[in-house]
């Protein structure tokens, strides 16, 4: 299966793609071009995902700590009990989208859309169940005298619609 990253990536329909207006920045600005470029029937819902060294850089757009100063008003970005939220919805961290990095190359910076929308979640086929009659030791490689049961499902994942969802890019 691919994650939402991947599949933005590899997508290239329009809207699916917001490039930054100035290389090597993610400004307010960028912001709003893809909460806008979001098709609003997707936008009740939507919820933003970025590296956490992106969201300190979202952060840093309020320079006095209100949201009101740097391009921002008190609705674009806040610090709710709930944890921040930009555009008035939520924001996500996640280790596994891109590091912040202030360049001019590819650099992939921010997701927005409807998760709930995004998948196509299928099973394929039934579950299998094996036993394996001995372990190996991972250390001295000789037999355990131990049992173990493998099971294996596959599952198939797949992008509904490249709308659900705008990837906030470099290039």
């Amino acid at each position: 299966p691919l994650g939402a990253l991947t599949q933005m990536v590899a997508t290239t329909t329009s809207p699916a793609h917001v490039t930054c207006t100035t290389l090597g920045t993610f400004t307010a600005v960028d912001a709003r071009k893809a909460w806008g470029t979001l098709p609003g029937r997707f936008r009740d819902n939507a919820t933003w995902l970025m590296n956490p060294t992106t969201l300190g850089v979202v952060r840093g757009w309020s320079t006095d700590g209100k949201g009101t100063s740097g391009g921002l008003s008190l609705s674009d970005y806040a610090e709710t009990s709930t944890g921040p939220t930009l555009m008035g919805r939520p924001i996500r961290t996640s280790e596994n989208m891109p590091t912040w990095v202030s360049t001019t190359g590819a650099q992939n910076i921010a997701m927005v859309g409807d998760w709930s929308q995004f998948y196509y979640i299928t099973r394929l086929g039934g579950q299998t169940l094996d036993l394996v009659p001995n372990l190996f030791s991972t250390t001295t490689s000789l037999p355990t005298m131990q049992r173990a049961l493998v099971s294996v499902i596959r599952h198939g994942y797949q992008l509904i619609s490249p709308q659900v969802a705008v990837l906030v890019s470099n290039t």
